[in-house]
């Protein structure tokens, strides 16, 4: 992108990785998601397949709020898998926890 005698270069998003004594460790986010209680098994299932773990789930209403931890590279693109899941309804909050073991 050119503008004003600025140029900007946009490339895909990758993950930092940090190898501590010869071990691999990965960025892992804990992951608010709330969501209409009917489309809950869906953002379950996903999150599942996406390596996180789930910490605790409440209901609130007819919502369920769902907290998660999740690898960083696992939430790539996640974002919009959400809305069309939720048919827009499902709101997802993400903040970095830690760093831990390399999940294969």
């Amino acid at each position: 992108m050119r503008r004003e005698g600025y140029e900007v270069s946009v490339s895909r998003p990758e993950v930092i990785l940090k190898k501590i004594d010869g071990v691999v460790m990965e960025p892992v986010e804990r992951v608010v998601v709330n969501v209409p209680e009917i489309y809950s098994g869906s953002v379950i299932s996903k999150l599942n397949l996406r390596k996180g773990i789930m910490v605790s789930m409440m209901p609130d209403g007819n919502y369920v709020k769902i907290e998660y931890m999740v690898p960083t590279r696992g939430l790539l693109g996640y974002r919009t898998e959400l809305i069309n899941d939720s048919r827009g309804e499902g709101t997802m909050v993400r903040i970095f926890d830690h760093y831990e073991k390399f999940k294969r």
